[in-house]
């Protein structure tokens, strides 16, 4: 994510974020569903020219359920995503140019 969308963030798919509501709401509706949605949030926010500040969260192990994050399936669904997500929002920023 970070090389194909030049996203710097530490941790991508961190479930804690904090964001002003105005902020988005100025998005629109998310096109993508499942591992990329955090992808396309923080882009979106990107090129609405918002900066974001990390803070560091503790991560606890996982205590029960299995993860699937590591399933080929989930893989290749998220690969797909991410480049439909770049061919998508490179249009939608050659547009504005």
């Amino acid at each position: 994510m970070r090389m194909t969308l030049a996203i710097e963030v530490k941790d991508l798919d961190c479930g804690f974020k904090l964001f002003r509501t105005a902020r988005v709401k100025n998005l629109g509706m998310l096109k993508t569903r499942g591992a990329v949605i955090s992808a396309e949030l923080l882009l979106r926010l990107k090129m609405a020219g918002c900066a974001w500040e990390q803070v560091e969260v503790e991560h606890y192990p996982r205590r029960g359920g299995t993860p699937t994050g590591a399933s080929l399936h989930v893989i290749l669904r998220a690969l797909r995503e991410l480049v439909w997500l770049r061919i998508r929002l490179g249009k939608l920023t050659s547009a504005r140019n």
